[in-house]
């Protein structure tokens, strides 16, 4: 997958290291919401939690968190009761979806200095657009920050990705290779 900006007028392309995905799945035995397997290790991160939305709010679904060294990632998958949702990654509904979140972070409690750096999309092999992305830099609680957003639509429900790292070099290729890791899970 490569990416590509969305925002007319940035400089330049982002360029990805090729990740191996040998490592991206591991063979423990997964938990499935909705039919998405949340596995208990996929792109270099371990899964340490999983919360039940749905059970009190229904249409807010699942999460799982994910850590590695340096990161904490959330994956969410939802529906908000919506049905059908769109397979089209950039139909209205989806890119809505972007925009709340986006506007979540913007508004983060304990953050200041908050910007978008980029707004992109992670393309698949043949160039379609299989997930929408924002990426953030801010400060929390005057601790530099990089922050990623990413979400799609699969299996009839929505999933949104949240990465959130300390400030470093070459932060976008470690998170957009850990979305990408769930292309095989979304897309069979």
């Amino acid at each position: 997958m490569r990416a590509r900006p969305l925002i007319s007028g940035m400089a330049g392309c982002w360029a990805l290291a090729v990740l191996a995905l040998s490592n991206a799945v591991s063979s423990a035995e997964p938990v499935s919401f909705f039919g998405l397997a949340f596995p208990d290790q996929i792109g270099g991160a371990r899964r340490v939690t999983t919360h039940d939305f749905e059970g009190t709010n229904p249409g807010l679904g699942y999460s799982g968190k994910y850590e590695a060294p340096g990161w904490t990632v959330d994956v969410f998958i939802y529906d908000l009761r919506a049905s059908p949702i769109s397979a089209e990654v950039t139909s209205e509904p989806v890119r809505g979806q972007l925009l709340q979140a986006t506007n979540d972070v913007l508004k983060r409690r304990n953050a200041t200095d908050i910007k978008i750096v980029l707004r992109y999309a992670l393309l698949d092999d043949r160039g379609g657009v299989r997930f929408l992305c924002t990426s953030f830099k801010y400060k929390d609680r005057n601790n530099p920050v990089d922050s990623y957003l990413c979400v799609t639509s699969s299996k009839n429900r929505y999933v949104k990705f949240r990465l959130t790292s300390g400030e470093k070099s070459g932060s976008e290729i470690w998170a957009n290779g850990f979305v990408q890791s769930w292309t095989p899970l979304l897309w069979p």
